[in-house]
């Protein structure tokens, strides 16, 4: 049947434009420039060329559409499907996706020897990288060779970073492992020697723990509060020139063991040694004594007198007076202040208050030959009797300081060596009494309270802390 016995109610013109229908090819040549077909098919297996075509839907049975150039151009108009494109290559300059989303159906999708390059976020589930080259780029420039600050930071679900890790700074490598939300880091430092410091921004309350054994030249730790919780059984293994090296002065070695060694060697300089109490560290004291004697020849001496059951002791009248000597020792802590101690007590049952005050004189010189005894300084300590017959009484006065007073010498010329030329006496006796005559006092000690480093000077002679 001819073509146009197919097409009814087609106009006499358009059916005569299709008389001379060939085996291979079927011109139109009507004047009527559109032609409608109404519900029908135009069905070939063929080809269909058209300058123009225009449909509202293009269906093809064979899934596909190609041209003879190999390139198909859609011009400036958009390629819309709510089905799937499949293409060998896609080259586009701009892809969008309405539902955000790009997928493949074998679960994977390659980019080859290809970059992705967003200068937005990169959200994924998780990242898997094959490459054994370095891999994962970080920097605050597209310029190679620039200071980076790159970092991987995570976030929780208000999108606050919580922290990061990466480099701590532009222009190092150091390597920071930062906790935001507590406070405290893990930094890295790479630089010089190479160093492994932990740092706390407020407050850092963690431990390093190992079951296994640290092994490091030195270790180095940066102005810690202190360091607890540090326990081996036995530091045996320690060998030949192996040790712990406390090298920062301000820091405290505490332990509520034992510290058991051959040999302890401490810091030579003066003010330092061993100090005494974990929360208040100090210099512990000590005394220079000073046990009265009959130097005194004149009128102004004690009497050594009977003071209970057949001991005796000396006693001070008002005007009586005693000449001591103290030696400096090795071990006092310099730039420390002195104390002189008077002990004593009296023999009276009747005494209900008063005081005793007593005087002094005194001239310090260095040793070694560097300085000559100076004028002497003088002063009083006032003590308070007690009302108890035979009760042992301190009375204590402060005779140097490092701005002395008329009645003290200058702490700052104190060293080790030096010597005290000491005069004591009562100068007022103003016990009071109940009854009966007031008694004299006793004095039993005369001593130089001093505080101690307790160790030696490195040096017998000046400087003795070189």
């Amino acid at each position: 049947m001819a073509l146009q016995d197919r097409i009814p109610r087609t106009p006499p013109r358009v059916r005569r434009a299709f008389d001379s229908i060939g085996s291979t090819y079927v011109p139109y040549t009507g004047a009527i420039l559109d032609v409608d077909l109404g519900a029908f098919n135009i069905i070939t297996t063929g080809l269909g060329t058209f300058g123009n075509l225009d449909v509202d839907t293009l269906n093809f049975n064979g899934n596909v559409i190609s041209d003879s150039t190999g390139a198909i151009s859609f011009a400036d108009e958009s390629l819309t499907t709510t089905g799937l494109v499949t293409a060998g290559s896609l080259d586009v300059d701009t892809l969008a996706f309405d539902a955000n989303t790009i997928t493949d159906s074998t679960g994977t999708i390659s980019f080859a020897d290809e970059n992705l390059t967003t200068t937005g976020l990169g959200t994924f589930g998780d990242i898997t990288i094959f490459n054994p080259t370095p891999i994962l780029v970080f920097r605050d420039s597209n310029s190679v060779g620039d200071a980076s600050v790159g970092f991987t930071e995570w976030r929780d679900s208000n999108n606050t970073r919580l922290g990061f890790f990466g480099n701590s700074s532009s222009g190092n490598d150091d390597l920071l492992w930062k906790n935001e939300s507590s406070g405290g880091h893990i930094k890295i430092e790479t630089t010089g020697a190479g160093e492994f410091q932990i740092i706390a921004n407020t407050v850092l309350d963690g431990n390093l723990t190992t079951t296994g054994t640290l092994i490091a030249d030195d270790i180095i730790v940066i102005s810690p509060v202190n360091i607890y919780a540090l326990s081996h059984d036995s530091f045996a293994n320690f060998v030949a020139n192996e040790h712990i090296d406390w090298t920062n002065t301000d820091e405290n070695l505490v332990t509520t063991g034992l510290i058991t060694a051959d040999t302890l060697i401490l810091n030579k300089a003066t003010g330092k040694g061993i100090k005494v109490d974990t929360a208040s560290p100090t210099f512990g004291w000590r005394d220079l004594l000073g046990q009265p004697t009959a130097r005194n020849i004149g009128a102004s001496k004690p009497t050594f007198a009977v003071y209970r059951d057949t001991l005796l002791q000396y006693q001070f009248a008002a005007g009586d007076e005693e000449y001591f000597e103290f030696h400096i020792p090795h071990d006092y802590a310099g730039g420390t202040d002195i104390h002189l101690h008077f002990h004593w007590s009296h023999t009276g049952t009747l005494v209900n208050g008063g005081t005793v005050t007593w005087e002094y004189e005194m001239s310090y010189s260095k040793s070694h030959n560097q300085a000559a005894f100076p004028a002497s300084v003088t002063g009083t300590v006032v003590g308070t009797a007690s009302t108890t017959q035979y009760q042992q009484i301190l009375s204590e006065g402060q005779v140097s300081a490092v701005s002395p007073s008329g009645s003290q010498i200058d702490t700052d010329d104190l060293e080790p060596d030096g010597v005290i030329l000491l005069r004591i006496g009562v100068q007022t006796n103003g016990i009071t009494v109940s009854g009966g005559g007031v008694p004299d006092p006793f004095l039993h000690y005369v001593d130089v309270h001093y505080q101690s480093t307790s160790i030696s000077t490195k040096d017998k002679a000046p400087d003795f802390y070189a």
